[in-house]
């Protein structure tokens, strides 16, 4: 599928209005209108109740009102299609892990935009834990047993995930890879509906962020087998980590905030310090910490050097997990 890039997508938008935008966004008023924030998945996912956990202190701290919208689809890339084509104004902001961003572009047959030519970088938000976890009346009861049901019955045991090519995808194909099982993929358009049919015993098991999945597990209507970071994740200290019995097992994540190339820098700079000042309020921290989330509030240059060199670490864990890459 050839790329189309940023440009081509905004060729109906009129001269006078993006030269209003990157005259506003210039201005030392900016913001002076609210802010779209885009989440590329369904509501009450990981990436949604990130959003709305760091919300309201941005607003407070931007002085304008945060209106999150979600866009879900295509493991992401639907949303993360239209910031790439929104004016670069800063007034579109998307919220992002690395599926969309530094999965999908190594994945034939690729997406409509190029993650770094087409985005600029404001901040990687937080480190987070995908959660791989099974309905709570599941024979097998933690993670070896799940491995040795698996092996005795090859494509019996249903797993969700998020999205063809999500994050999460990504940590079941390199878990099959690591443990030879083969399980039968079920994706979703988001973590809510692969949730409801694991809470509902539709599903057996589903890859799912951290965040979503620790209260049902702390409340005993999941059960939590592994989380994919290389220590226990913040709310989910009785979780075991992965490598602890797949040793190589390597698929910790992220969350970001990106904006359209050609966005000003003082939108960027502004975005930058009210997230991370978001980051470091208490209110924040609590959720935070009750939702596998780890605070990191990096700089864009930071976060830009990290998605650059993430991009060939997911290309070359997709190799390893057995997956065609472009």
């Amino acid at each position: 599928m050839p790329k189309i890039h940023r440009r081509s997508f905004m060729l109906g938008l009129s001269v006078s209005t993006l030269g209003y935008a990157s005259a506003d966004a210039q201005t030392p008023t900016w913001p002076s209108r609210p802010i779209r924030l885009v989440v590329p998945f369904t509501p009450a996912g990981a990436t949604d109740l990130l959003a709305r956990i760091l919300a309201d202190a941005a607003s407070r701290a931007l002085g304008q009102p945060i209106i999150i919208e979600n866009r879900p689809g295509a493991g992401g890339n639907i949303g993360t299609a239209m910031v790439a084509a929104a004016p670069a104004d800063g007034y579109t902001v998307l919220i992002v892990d690395p599926g969309a961003v530094a999965i999908s572009p190594s994945v034939p047959p690729g997406v409509p935009y190029d993650s770094l030519r087409d985005f600029e970088a404001v901040t990687q938000l937080v480190n987070s834990a995908t959660a791989f976890v099974a309905r709570a009346n599941l024979p097998a009861r933690d993670l070896r047993s799940v491995i040795e049901l698996a092996r005795s019955a090859p494509q019996k045991l249903s797993c969700g995930t998020v999205g063809q090519n999500s994050t999460t995808h990504l940590a079941m194909m390199l878990f099959e890879r690591l443990a030879g099982v083969s399980l039968l993929h079920i994706p979703y358009t988001g973590a809510s509906p692969a949730m409801n049919d694991l809470l509902g015993g539709r599903i057996d098991l589903a890859f799912v962020g951290g965040a979503g999945a620790a209260g049902h597990i702390r409340e005993g209507r999941l059960l939590g087998l592994a989380v994919t970071t290389a220590n226990p994740a913040p709310g989910l200290p009785d979780v075991p980590p992965m490598a602890t019995v797949l040793p190589e097992f390597d698929a910790a994540g992220w969350f970001c905030l990106l904006v359209p190339r050609g966005t000003p820098s003082i939108a960027i700079q502004k975005l930058h310090q009210a997230f991370a000042s978001a980051l470091r309020t208490e209110e924040v921290q609590k959720a935070l910490a009750q939702s596998a989330f780890e605070a990191v509030g990096s700089s864009p240059e930071e976060f830009a050097a990290r998605l650059r060199s993430d991009i060939t670490r997911y290309a070359e864990l997709l190799r390893t997990a057995g997956a065609q890459t472009r």
